[in-house]
C-alpha cells in the first residue's frame, strides 16, 4: 500500500510527503500524508471485515491533531467502501483513491 501511494506521487514528479507516526505507548498509524497543513492518517489492515478495534490508533491520532485532519481512512482487503464515523472504508486495490478525494496532492 505504501509503495503504491509514493508510486502515485513519484510518476507525478511529487515529492511522496508519507509519514509513519508511533509514540512510546505503541499507538500508531501506518501512513500519514502531509497535504499543505493538513494531516491525512490511514491505517492499512489485511482483514475482509471491519473491526472497532481498526481505528484506535486513528482515533488517538486525530486527538493529538485534530485542527489538522479533515479526513481519515482505513485501508482493509473487503469489497464495502463506506464511512464509519469520520473514518473511510477503501479497498486496497483503491487506495490512490485517497488522493482523488484530496484533490490535487
Amino acid at each position: 500500500m505504501v509503495n503504491e501511494l509514493m508510486k502515485y506521487r513519484y510518476n507525478r514528479g511529487l515529492d511522496p510527503n508519507l509519514y509513519y507516526f508511533r509514540d512510546s505507548n505503541k499507538n500508531e498509524v501506518d501512513v500519514i500524508i502531509k497535504h499543505g497543513n493538513e494531516l491525512i492518517p490511514i491505517e492499512i489492515k489485511s482483514a475482509k471485515t471491519y473491526t472497532r478495534g481498526f481505528i484506535r490508533g486513528l482515533s488517538y491520532f486525530k486527538k493529538l491533531a485534530e485542527d489538522r485532519i479533515t479526513r481519515e481512512y482505513l485501508v482493509y482487503t473487503g469489497e464495502q467502501t463506506q464511512m464509519i464515523g469520520d473514518v473511510k472504508l477503501i479497498n486496497y486495490r483503491n487506495v490512490t483513491d485517497v488522493y482523488q478525494d484530496v484533490g490535487h496532492l
